[in-house]
């Protein structure tokens, strides 16, 4: 479905929604991480949930959980 804002941005993070441990800025609804950077992520700061929100112009959507690293 085509969006109806000024921009296409959307904020994946990995941890906790409010206070994410890494959180990457993405263009595009598409997002890559390789096998060694989610080892990193869980060898720098535990199990956690990867998710996304879509960066409106107003406000962000809900968290979206993608799924559980580990």
């Amino acid at each position: 479905m085509p969006l109806v804002e000024e921009q296409e941005l959307y904020l994946v993070g990995f941890g906790p929604v409010d206070s994410p441990h890494i959180a990457w800025n993405v263009a595009s609804p598409q997002f890559t991480l390789s096998p060694a950077e989610q080892a990193q992520a869980v060898v720098s700061h535990g199990v956690g949930e990867l998710w996304v929100r879509q960066i409106g112009t107003y406000s962000q959507s809900s968290a979206l959980h993608l799924f559980t690293l580990s």
